[in-house]
């Protein structure tokens, strides 16, 4: 009864509090309202009054989110965003960007990093038990932070994001309010997908192709890719994504979540998750001939990839392991693709 009476306030809470609803109506009213490059400026200049404020009358907790952004996987996403750009380079020119744009991007920029802190907190506060085992250094666990002072900002980082997204067009709104719902199914109950194996890794497939379109759409309507890429990537994107769960095998064995790492164990799960990198990376590349010419993709870009594949295998599986050097690899990659296409689009 006590758990269910928890749930039911968890689920009060998220849903139907005030500032919750507040949050999400407000952007919906502005991205209604035609606004200009002044009006980005202004809320730009309050947000950066925002961060003043907080540094002065809580540097303390201000240090603590920065420490905890989990700096790695917000560069996985801008990345990702980054290739989405630069795939859309084809259908524009140069002199097509103009000021409205940059300011577009700063926002949305903003509006990632509100989103992902705001999917932190939500997920910090459900995994205190996952954390005081594998993650001690929390804020909420070291208690750097009360949990309703915590619940407080995530509040306003959700506002935050939803109003800069709203600022850029109600296209980057829908898409950033996607990456949001993602990550709160993922970690909040009753659903919190995070506790089905496999499935739940396909939420940071989906979010890598969200991006993948805000970065687009910041310069071209239109997606972009067609659906079955999309859907493939997110598939792909998903299983080599259970790497982030090897680290936590003894935290989410405590607090009875089943991951690949808790069924297969550590060393049988590096080994299938190896597979995947070795399989993700030279099959992605086929989703890029519209992009790239096909004698480069063959014989360039094709053997690159095959190569980050069989490295990202060696790290995951290496006896001392470590998820950063994964994660920059990672990164890397996506950053070299996006390059390699934004070189052919202007050479």
């Amino acid at each position: 009864m006590k758990a269910l009476n928890k749930i039911k306030f968890d689920l009060f809470y998220f849903f139907q509090a005030p500032t919750l609803i507040f949050s999400i109506l407000i952007p919906l009213l502005i991205v209604n309202i035609s606004t200009g490059n002044e009006e980005k400026i202004i809320f730009l200049l309050l947000q950066v009054l925002f961060l003043i404020i907080f540094y002065i009358l809580k540097r303390s907790h201000l240090i603590s989110f920065l420490k905890d952004l989990r700096w790695l996987r917000l560069g996985h996403y801008f990345l990702w965003g980054f290739l989405g750009a630069s795939i859309t380079q084809k259908n524009i020119q140069v002199p097509d960007f103009e000021m409205g744009t940059f300011w577009n991007l700063i926002l949305a920029s903003i509006s990632l990093v509100f989103a992902i802190l705001f999917s932190i907190v939500t997920n910090n506060y459900y995994d205190r038990e996952i954390d005081s085992v594998s993650n001690p250094n929390r804020p909420l666990i070291v208690g750097a932070i009360n949990e309703k002072d915590y619940q407080i900002y995530g509040y306003i980082f959700l506002f935050l994001s939803l109003i800069s997204a709203a600022l850029v067009n109600s296209t980057i709104l829908g898409l950033i309010s996607l990456f949001i719902l993602a990550y709160f199914v993922y970690s909040v109950p009753p659903l919190r997908i995070k506790r089905i194996p496999v499935l739940s890794k396909w939420i940071i497939g989906l979010n890598s192709i969200v991006l993948l379109n805000i970065g687009s759409n910041l310069f071209y309507s239109g997606p972009a890719l067609s659906p079955l890429p999309s859907i493939l990537l997110i598939l792909g994107i998903g299983l080599a994504s259970n790497f982030i769960d090897l680290k936590d095998i003894e935290g989410d064995s405590a607090g009875n979540i089943t991951t690949l790492p808790t069924i297969l164990g550590a060393k049988n799960s590096k080994r299938l998750i190896g597979v995947f990198f070795l399989t993700l990376y030279p099959t992605s590349t086929f989703f890029l001939i519209s992009f790239l010419p096909k004698d480069f993709i063959l014989f360039n870009l094709l053997p690159f990839m095959l190569l980050i594949g069989f490295l990202q295998m060696i790290l995951i599986n290496r006896k001392n392991y470590n998820e950063i050097p994964v994660f920059l690899l990672n990164n890397f990659s996506v950053f070299a693709i996006a390059i390699c296409i934004l070189k052919f689009h202007y050479s």
